[in-house]
């Protein structure tokens, strides 16, 4: 342009035509001045959008945004640090921000403040205290602030993750921690396990599993109800974290079922220290709605690597050694074996074989007769199961029974032994001999189903048997499983017109009480009173005792395992209404039963009255 200028000044020199130039000069001079007017302008209004923008995003910005210069000194904040901390820009200018805010992780902040002072962007969670003293969660986005190629401070961003973090961890309580007790539950459980194992396999460590199930807890829960049942489950938790050192993992997996794992442990005593730790700790009585109650535990062991080097190997084994310790009697431990490996594969085989007896008609019942003390004749039989297997043998019912009713099979084969017995008792009538008592065990697990009492309605209507002919033995641990439940069983029996007694008193969870509620017609003394009568004078009285008491109560005495002539001797001077026992007659077969059963015994004389 300033050469156009000059060329025309020459023009001028040279044409003289000094004022047409001089015209185009100042036409040409005022569009230059017109044209960095407009620039300027729409460079001050881009300036000013541009202000506007930046003053946008940082006073409406939905996230706490900061500036910072180099000595960590705040230069500036949004109105959104009041409304999230509390705090307003004034409270916190020109004041280094450790000293403006009580940060929780301090030491991580200066660690990125160092990092954002070399150029590097950095982004990290920060707990910080509002100003009322309640914590909030953000996530921190900051970058350097550079000018002319120099860090001159840091600028950040903080988004308010307090409301997120609190969802995550209610979605983390209800994912991995069990809603009544608060321990970790099965899935929290399952991944411990996990990691347990992957920390085991490269250190070459060990660890204890131990799985808890406790033993009267079903009968609590059904008689007292589930908000009971809860109540007790909080407070069985509550005592295994006091009885258990902190670095152990306690969870529920479920029911009454609880896991503890034992982490770098040298071996398996330790495992059996805390064990014998739990049990003293559930030794006190539980209070559950004012009354005292009492609660034991079968724990089983495993160890790793010597029970099992996977997650499912270890928990089948501490759960196979669990129920050893159960079938024992609960209230104890069992440590998984080799051995008690042995021992469950044999259980596999008997309850495979035993799902198949009945089809193969393999069972087969025995009659043990009972005397009568008074005349001396045979007056009722007790019938007996006996199971003989093509590839076991010969199964004893102490073997077999246990695993029935683990399996519920006891249902179908109790069924079929209350019909069979009733059938045969109605044949030998129809052969001649006079009417008898048929006694049948029931189980606990076949006395509780829901269709016992039409399955003895049905027995008696389909074999013809007289209600008062049968007799239904039951054990009293039947008694504690569900008082009601058992009150209102035994209730509607009684007016089929059955007979009603308690097998083997003595011996269980004895209590006069039973006597006094439940309506009984005989009472059964169990063996170990009789064999030890002749040798403790103990026994002697609790037998006596016994006796008067039942005859108050209008119930029959029945002694069992009689073998000796001193033993039925005894019994009879005691007024013992009747006797079983190999003196008397070993349990038979139906046939061989028949050749002398209506024969009054030869030991017995009446002058032994």
């Amino acid at each position: 342009m300033f050469g156009l200028i000059l060329f025309l000044k020459i023009v001028y020199q040279v044409n003289h035509t000094y004022q047409m130039v001089e015209i185009i000069f100042a036409i040409i001079v005022m569009t230059i001045i017109n044209r960095y007017n407009n620039s300027m302008t729409k460079q001050n209004q881009l300036l000013e959008e541009s202000n506007q923008r930046y003053k946008s995003l940082f006073e409406q910005n939905p996230d706490i945004v900061f500036t910072m210069d180099m000595e960590q000194r705040i230069t500036s904040a949004n109105p959104m640090l009041e409304k999230n901390l509390g705090y307003k820009e004034s409270d916190v200018l020109n004041k280094r921000f450790d000293q403006a805010f009580h940060v929780l992780e301090v030491d991580r902040f200066h660690e990125r403040l160092v990092q954002l002072q070399t150029g590097k962007p950095q982004n990290f969670p920060l707990t910080i205290y509002h100003k009322n003293g309640i914590l909030r969660e953000f996530d921190i986005t900051s970058g350097p602030t550079i000018v002319d190629n120099r860090v001159v401070g840091a600028y950040g961003i903080a988004k308010d993750r307090t409301a997120d973090k609190e969802a995550e961890r209610i979605i983390h309580r209800m994912a991995y921690f069990d809603s009544v007790t608060g321990l970790p539950n099965r899935a929290y459980f399952h991944k411990k396990l996990g990691e347990l194992l992957e920390i085991a396999e490269s250190t070459e460590g060990r660890f204890g599993l131990l799985y808890l199930d406790l033993d009267q807890f079903k009968y609590i829960n059904d008689t007292q109800g589930h908000h009971s049942g809860d109540n007790l489950l909080v407070q069985v938790s509550r005592r295994l974290l006091e009885a258990i050192q902190s670095s152990s993992f306690i969870s529920r997996l479920g029911g009454d079922e609880f896991t503890v794992l034992l982490s770098r442990i040298q071996g398996e005593e330790e495992c059996i220290r805390v064990a014998r730790s739990i049990r003293y700790s559930l030794a006190a009585p539980f209070l559950l709605n004012g009354q005292d109650v009492y609660i034991t535990t079968s724990i089983g062991i495993s160890l790793y690597p010597d029970s099992g080097l996977d997650s499912q190997t270890l928990v089948k084994n501490a759960d196979t050694a669990m129920y050893k310790a159960k079938d024992s009697g609960g209230d104890g431990y069992c440590l998984y074996s080799s051995e008690l490996q042995k021992v469950i594969e044999e259980r596999v085989v008997l309850q495979t074989n035993l799902r198949k007896a009945m089809e193969k008609n393999e069972f087969s019942l025995v009659y043990q007769p009972q005397l009568d003390l008074i005349n001396g004749e045979v007056i009722g039989v007790e019938a007996l199961i006996r199971w003989t297997n093509s590839e076991l043998g010969s199964v004893s019912p102490a073997n077999f029974i246990p695993e029935a009713e683990r399996s519920r099979l006891i249902i179908p084969i109790g069924e079929w032994v209350l019909r069979e017995a009733c059938r045969q008792c109605v044949a030998w009538q129809a052969q001649g001999y006079p009417p008898i008592s048929m006694s049948v065990n029931l189980s606990s697990v076949q006395f509780l189903s829901d269709d016992i009492i039409q399955t003895v309605r049905s027995v008696l209507a389909d074999t013809g048997l007289s209600p008062q002919l049968l007799e239904l033995e039951i054990t009293e641990g039947i008694l504690l499983q569900n008082t009601n439940r058992t009150m209102r069983l035994l209730g509607e029996l009684k007016e089929i017109g059955v007979r009603i007694s308690i097998d083997d008193f003595g011996v269980g969870y004895s209590s006069l009480s039973y006597l006094k509620h439940f309506p009984f017609d005989t009472l059964k003394i169990d063996r170990s009173f009789i064999q030890e009568m002749h040798r403790d004078m103990k026994d002697q009285l609790i037998i006596g005792t016994l006796i008067d008491l039942a005859h108050n109560l209008n119930m029959k005495v029945v002694a069992e395992g009689v073998e000796t002539e001193v033993q039925l001797n005894d019994l009879i001077v005691r007024n013992c209404d009747l006797a079983q026992g190999y003196l008397i007659s070993r349990p038979l077969p139906a046939p061989v039963l028949e050749e002398g059963l209506w024969i009054t015994k030869s030991i017995f004389t009446a002058k032994n009255r």
